[in-house]
């Protein structure tokens, strides 16, 4: 198993790539918010696609498929805001923490 350290956890993502996160219908004021994990395919280059074909990245184990336009419909039907990500979110919590 390759664990990383503080160092390259830091630079997983390389300022010339695009956010694993981003925001959709943030303007609004609703009581609620939506969070969608997994909206994505896209692996950091630092991670070498994690090893895997990229014919395994497209099915689901890359992703959840069809979730960001579940999730931005909701936000839009309850004029809420929704924050999303890729999948590279879950691959930095190497050390969980439940103490937070």
């Amino acid at each position: 198993m390759h664990h990383l350290n503080q160092e390259s956890r830091e630079n997983l993502v390389s300022e010339n790539e695009p956010s694993p996160c981003g925001i959709y219908n943030v303007s609004k004021d609703s009581p609620w918010v939506f969070l969608c994990e997994h909206a994505g395919k896209r692996i950091p280059d630092s991670l070498e696609m994690l090893g895997l074909p990229q014919k395994e990245i497209d099915r689901h184990i890359g992703w959840d498929i069809g979730i960001l336009d579940v999730a931005q419909s909701l936000s839009h039907a309850l004029d809420a805001p929704l924050f999303f990500s890729t999948v590279f979110p879950a691959c930095h919590r190497l050390q969980p923490s439940f103490d937070q």
